[in-house]
């Protein structure tokens, strides 16, 4: 592991043990959305929420662009990014 990767896991750990313990609910998943972006230095940070019972469609629940917080929408997966993570491991996309 390279210093910088130690340097991001401990803050991570850090943003964790610290947030978890005055936010709750949507309003942490927001706030960890707007670290994530930081943190990984990236534009756009989705969280989603996804429900078995209807596995093509998501929900996001916290969404962060580099304007800040966006509205949440409900979303067809096919043909996203998306529908190539359920049931996979973690991903990642370096551009569209």
């Amino acid at each position: 592991m390279t210093d910088k990767s130690l340097e991001k896991l401990e803050a991570a750990i850090n943003f964790v043990s610290e947030k978890s313990n005055f936010e709750s609910g949507t309003r942490y998943l927001e706030t960890l959305s707007e670290f994530l972006s930081s943190l990984l230095e990236v534009d756009y940070v989705i969280i989603n929420k996804y429900r078995k019972e209807n596995p093509g469609v998501a929900e996001t629940i916290a969404i962060y662009t580099p304007n800040g917080l966006a509205a949440n929408i409900v979303y067809n997966l096919v043909g996203t990014p998306c529908h190539n993570v359920i049931g996979a491991k973690l991903c990642s996309y370096a551009a569209n």
